[in-house]
């Protein structure tokens, strides 16, 4: 149904993300009620370098960059339209 509305999803699986941000020693996975886990991982993240928060992004981009390569490709290519 998304895909007849052309409504586009990437999936980047959250046990990916809480593995990269582990290697920053940032634990990610908490539970619902584990509100002081959830501030400690916020407050270390907030303190990466933007270097360090730009090279986890491209590593959660690299999961999905082929197909986000292909549909940006197609969204400008003008001679399917």
């Amino acid at each position: 149904m998304m895909k007849s509305y052309d409504i586009n999803l990437f999936f980047v699986p959250f046990e990916f993300i809480c593995e990269l941000l582990l290697e920053v020693d940032i634990d990610f996975n908490w539970g619902e009620k584990e509100k002081e886990k959830a501030k400690s991982a916020w407050d270390k993240y907030n303190d990466l370098s933007n270097d360090k928060k730009k090279s986890i992004g491209k590593k959660m981009i690299a999961l999905i960059e082929e197909d986000l390569i292909s549909l940006i490709g197609n969204i400008l290519d003008e001679s399917i339209i």
